[in-house]
């Protein structure tokens, strides 16, 4: 079940990025600009009109031509001799702080073991954390993030959650999707702002980068937790169906029904049985119930789980998740480039930029905190 609702997820990923992406992509560049005072936007349509038309002409004639990345060079060149060498130096200072944002965020971001791990219970909340936290941890390079060992090592381990009333349970799920879908677009609405409004030195016809920046960890995510998932089906261990199957969704119910009488076991049992004989809509919405429960239920409402059958993990998962791990640092050293390479943005606004950049991050970190948590009190 798990598995093909995270394909579902990609795909539903990459056609929302390409609907998205056609909207902008072909836009002229100099149109868009940060505000606090900026006097690029005056600069470009007065001293510098000359070189903005010719730009403008050959953006729309041949949008990806290289004649036109160079009338793009030769316009921003005019916008900055004409500001004069303080402003220079200002554009400088701020590029030096985004330039340290990927690693500022790699501190506060998650291992591939982590992600991998909150997948085998929560998959659809785990695609929306690894969204809202733009940078990879990735630790040492070339070593194993065991995801058995992620949730006990991760920051606050002496934090436990257990014995949660099951109607407050649900209320945290649903704050925490809201919170991870809020970080989300938080994150999306940034880079596309930094895309829009500032040019890249090194491209300046081109908006892409700093979308395929914040996009590419959900890749890299993916590429360490499927083989994961996978990898414990083949080896007979239970990694996507850590709870019984008999206790299954139960707090769930019981929150949404609003009953708390002992023999709403029966309901929990019968709703949840697998229905063989029934036809292929009833299996289909059987499924999807079971899914959806699973998904609402945070750890810490969950039957207790042990760990102690997980002994062995599949070569090749282990090679899958050591590239995950050694594709976030490269991750890391493209995003330092790209942000490192757009200007016009002052100093304030990039300390905005990067104070948004880390409230996602945080709060998606707290949001896997408390399921962790929630692990470690059910935890036998």
């Amino acid at each position: 079940m798990m598995l093909p609702s995270f394909r579902t997820l990609v795909t539903f990923q990459v056609v929302f990025i390409s609907l998205a992406s056609a909207q902008f992509f072909t836009q002229l560049r100099f149109q868009k600009w940060f505000e606090f005072h900026n006097a690029a936007p005056n600069i470009s349509n007065s001293a510098c009109s000359h070189t903005l038309s010719l730009y403008e002409e050959g953006a729309r004639i041949f949008p990806h031509a290289e004649s036109t990345q160079v009338l793009c060079l030769n316009h921003m060149e005019c916008i900055l001799d004409t500001m004069g060498s303080s402003t220079q130096n200002m554009f400088g200072s701020a590029l030096v702080l985004l330039g340290l944002t990927p690693a500022i965020l790699a501190g506060v971001g998650f291992t591939v073991g982590e992600i991998a791990y909150i997948a085998v219970h929560r998959p659809g909340l785990s695609f929306l954390l690894s969204m809202g936290s733009p940078v990879i941890f990735s630790g040492r390079v070339l070593s194993y993030s065991d995801p058995e060992q992620a949730w006990q090592n991760t920051g606050s381990s002496k934090l436990v959650l257990n014995g949660m009333n099951p109607r407050f349970g649900v209320v945290i799920s649903v704050l925490q999707y809201i919170l991870a879908t809020g970080s989300v677009a938080n994150i999306f609405t940034l880079v596309v702002e930094i895309s829009t409004r500032s040019i890249s030195t090194f491209d300046c016809i081109d908006y892409y980068k700093p979308i395929v920046w914040a996009i590419v960890p959900i890749f890299i995510h993916l590429i360490a937790t499927v083989p994961y998932l996978m990898g414990g089906k083949r080896s007979g261990n239970l990694y996507a169906s850590p709870w019984p199957q008999s206790d299954l969704g139960t707090h769930v119910q019981v929150a949404l029904l609003g009953s708390r009488k002992k023999n709403s076991s029966h309901l929990n049992k019968s709703s949840l049985q697998n229905p063989v004989s029934q036809s292929t809509c009833a299996r289909f919405l059987w499924r999807t119930k079971r899914y959806i429960i699973e998904e609402m239920t945070i750890c810490a409402c969950r039957p207790p789980v042990s760990l102690s059958s997980i002994t062995k993990v599949p070569l090749w998962c282990v090679g899958f998740n050591t590239t995950a791990s050694l594709i976030g640092l490269v991750h890391i050293i493209f995003g330092t480039i790209v942000l490192s390479s757009v200007y016009f943005i002052r100093v304030e606004i990039a300390v905005y930029c990067i104070v948004r950049f880390i409230i996602s991050a945080v709060i998606c970190r707290l949001i896997l905190i408390v399921e962790f948590a929630g692990m470690r009190g059910d935890t036998k």
